[in-house]
Order: structure tokens, then sequence, then C-alpha cells
């Protein structure tokens, strides 16, 4: 593998150690374990003791293998808050899942680019040392890891802007600058990523009165796509609820929220009130840029307008999680919860929104080029 295609680029602010609160551990999160991790695994004689105990700590998946989770409980290998894999054999015999968690990196013609996943409490709470001093650690997870990172993978050397728009990857980097540099006074995430999303649409034109309508326009149909996305959530095996949650939230009669177990009035946009959670939602939205998560495709207006999403959900469940306990400060479990939602459940349904967002980015673009062309 050439040096340069394993540099690993770490986010400027983000702080981790781990704590050892178990969270990771507890979550009902799908840990894969290819073939080699499982012949490795067997072996272990915390592996054998569970099988003695009649226990099944991996289970059969599509020729694949996973840990195997009992109902409502943590991980089979956790005990007193430690893992018994990593006690035996060191942090190396760990499922690679386990061993990059809350670590998340993506491929791009510079080298792997990391951010990390914020349902980790000590990510939220950004405490630890920096994200960096784990550089070697994480190299070495990419070097025995092939079938995770493979080495003879050739990144695009392209960057899908949108449907229709190829960037070449420096010019998406001066992209990504100037929104880094946007973000780092905005005020409002999501206003400022729309501009953003905006400026993707009409990339080629230079009418500041063109993209200042379609910003207009993104925000005005934004309900429309956060609300469903809400009720997905609230109501994953029900369309009819689903359907039924959209209508009365969007027409103001209110509905029962089943993750809250309250009412809920009416739809609104609602912001975080508190310093610190503004301060940690700009740690990650910045760290999803610098991340490269926009460029995960399909495109990066799809990215962008995927986490505004994400972000207004987020605020609407702290702000109702907030009056519901009439907290008027900082919460560090409402916080986690929010994360929680957005990082853990909504991707699930991200398959199921994506033809909408897919024709609106196509809207979008015909009516770009037809105005455009009238100019």
């Amino acid at each position: 593998m050439p040096s340069d295609s394993l540099a690993l680029h770490f986010p400027e602010g983000q702080n981790f150690t781990c704590t050892s609160c178990e969270k990771c551990c507890r979550k009902p999160w799908k840990i894969k374990v290819d073939r080699v991790e499982r012949e490795s695994l067997v072996e272990l004689e915390s592996y054998k003791s569970l099988k003695r105990e009649g226990y099944q700590p991996l289970e059969v998946l599509e020729e694949n293998y996973e840990l195997a989770r009992p109902a409502e409980e943590g991980c089979y290998f956790l005990e007193d808050s430690l893992c018994r894999i990593h006690g035996e054999a060191g942090a190396s015999a760990k499922p690679t899942v386990c061993q990059l968690y809350p670590f998340q990196l993506v491929r791009s013609p510079g080298g792997y680019h990391i951010s990390l996943a914020f349902s980790c409490p000590a990510v939220i709470a950004g405490v630890g040392e920096q994200a960096s001093q784990h550089r070697e650690g994480l190299r070495q997870i990419v070097l025995e890891a092939p079938y995770f990172f493979p080495p003879d993978l050739k990144p695009p050397t392209e960057i899908t802007l949108t449907a229709s728009y190829k960037v070449s990857w420096d010019s998406y980097l001066a992209l990504e600058k100037a929104l880094l540099k946007e973000l780092g006074r905005s005020q409002d995430l999501s206003d400022t990523l729309l501009g953003a999303g905006a400026g993707f649409l009409c990339h080629g034109s230079r009418s500041e009165e063109l993209r200042a309508r379609v910003k207009k326009e993104l925000r005005e149909l934004l309900p429309h796509f956060v609300v469903p996305m809400m009720a997905a959530v609230e109501n994953p095996d029900s369309p009819e609820l689903q359907g039924e949650f959209v209508m009365r939230l969007m027409g103001g009669v209110g509905v029962d929220s089943n993750l809250l177990g309250s009412y809920l009035e009416s739809y609104d946009r609602a912001f975080s009130r508190d310093q610190m959670s503004r301060e940690v939602l700009h740690r990650f939205v910045k760290g999803q840029v610098v991340g490269k998560k926009l460029i995960t495709g399909p495109s990066a207006f799809i990215r962008i307008f995927y986490l505004v999403c994400c972000l207004e959900i987020l605020n609407f469940y702290q702000a109702e999680r907030a009056r519901l306990s009439e907290e008027k400060h900082f919460s560090m479990s409402d916080l986690e919860w929010c994360f929680d939602l957005i990082e853990t459940e909504l991707p699930k349904f991200f398959s199921s929104v994506l033809p909408g967002i897919e024709s609106l980015e196509s809207n979008f673009l015909d009516f770009v080029e037809t105005s455009t062309a009238g100019t």
C-alpha cells in the first residue's frame, strides 16, 4: 500500500479517551465478525468458557458472523465493565468494528479522513487526549483488516457534487474550506449548510440571486423531509401510522410521540438554547465535513441535505425533552439521547428517504439549468 494512501487525517479540536462507560458494549448494534476474526475468537479461553456455560457468543450472518447479544443486555464478552477478549488477548484481538469505535474512516485521494461518532459520551464531552494520538493504533487496524480497508481499492479522483456535476479533488477541497470558514462564524448551522447545498446545486452559476432563491426554497421544503423522517423513526413498522403522524404534526393537530411518551403539538424549528450544546453541535458538524462524510454518496448535496435533516430532528427532540423535564440548562443525557437518535436510528431509514431527496435534487438541477439558460 503506497504511503500516501495510508495517511490519516484527524479533525482538529476533537478529543477522545475511552472512559469504560460500557455504552458501546451494551447497545444492540450488529458487530460483524469475518472468518479470520472468528478463527481467532474461538481459540480464546473467554470464548470457550462462554460455550461451556451454554452461550452462543457468535451468530451466523449471511455466511459470515456477528457477535451475539442476549436480549436487553450487553455483549457476552462484557464483564466488570471490561472486554474479556481485550483482557485475554489485547485490543487487536477484538472484532475490527469494536477496535475502531468511535472512529470512522473515509477513503479519499489524500488518504483516510477521520471523524468520531457522537453516540459515544466521551466524544460528546470532548474529554481525553487529542484524537490524533490514536494515529498508530488506527494505522495498524487499517493494515490488519484488508476486508474492511482493501489496499488495492482506488478512491475516485473526482467528487460527485450533484447528480449532474463532478469536481476535481482539489476543487472539492476549496469548496470545503469555504464551508468550514462559514461554519466557524455560523449562528445557524442548518442555514449555513443549506447555503452550501444551494451552492452545490448552482455550481457554475455566478448568480447570487439564484443561489439565494434556491436556498430559500430548500428551507421551505425542509419540513416535508424532516417530519416524514421523524414519522419513520417513531413508527418504524407501520406506514399507516407514519402517514398519520406526518399529517397531524404538519397540520398542527398534534400527535403522540412513541419515543418521548408525550404529545407533540406541532412541528417548528428549534435551536439549542445553551452554549455547551451549541459548541458540541459545531464540533459534530465540522467533524462531518473534515471527516469527508459528505463525499460518501450518492452526492455531496444529498449528504449535506440529509445532515441538515438530522440537525433539525436533533434540535427538535432536544427542545421537547427539555420542555418535558423543565430543564433550563445543559443536559448531557438529553444530548446523548438525541445523538443516539440521529446516528444510530435515523440511518436505518436513509434508503427509504433517499428517493425523495434524489427527486428534490433533480428538480432543483432542472430549475437551475432553465434559469441559467434564460440569462
